[in-house]
């Protein structure tokens, strides 16, 4: 029987996060796409995000590294 996981937390930027780890991307890539703002609100120049944003951010990462290890 093969395990397949699905996101927790699917969307756009579960999406991004995973072709970002996939294309071997960069801390500054992330900075770029303005991720480490996500909980900031937007009075103060974030994206005003929850933490089910941060979570998917992390998920996608996390999945690609997931992969690497397994093979």
């Amino acid at each position: 029987m093969t395990f397949t996981a699905f996101p927790l937390f699917p969307g756009l930027l579960n999406d991004s996060a995973l072709r970002l780890a996939e294309d071997g991307g960069s801390w500054t890539d992330a900075l770029a796409m303005g991720w480490p703002s996500v909980l900031i609100a937007p009075e103060r120049g974030g994206s005003g995000g929850c933490l089910s944003d941060v979570a998917a951010v992390v998920e996608g990462l996390a999945r690609q590294a997931r992969e690497e290890l397994t093979l």
